[in-house]
């Protein structure tokens, strides 16, 4: 994070690890703008200029990493993997994940899998 200080380091590392324990990104945002004091226009700015994203799109990627590492390593079926990554449903997942990667959940995984 450049030109930050020490404090502001450490509300983002803070704010990042929250992302992802929360899986409603309005709720989480609206819950540390109050902790800290700020509107959440303005926690969204601050970590926009620090992380170089969003905290919805931070949440985003954190759960589609957290998906493929379930496709790669286990067998379970998408609706599972699909809640345990944090994702409301899985045609839900299954949208994100061709959006973000370019093919559904399940031929990423056979790919991977070969």
């Amino acid at each position: 994070m450049k030109n930050s200080s020490p404090d502001a380091r450490c509300h983002m590392m803070r704010t990042r690890k929250r992302v992802l324990m929360m899986a409603n990104a309005r709720k989480f945002l609206a819950h540390v703008a109050r902790e800290l004091g700020v509107s959440e226009r303005t926690l969204n700015r601050a970590f926009r200029e620090r992380v170089g994203t969003t905290p919805a799109a931070e949440l985003r990627s954190l759960r589609l990493k957290r998906a493929m590492s379930l496709l790669r390593t286990t067998e379970f079926p998408l609706d599972y993997i699909a809640k345990a990554a944090g994702f409301s449903h899985a045609p839900h997942f299954v949208n994100s994940f061709r959006a973000a990667v370019g093919e559904t959940p399940s031929a990423w995984r056979e790919r991977w899998q070969e």
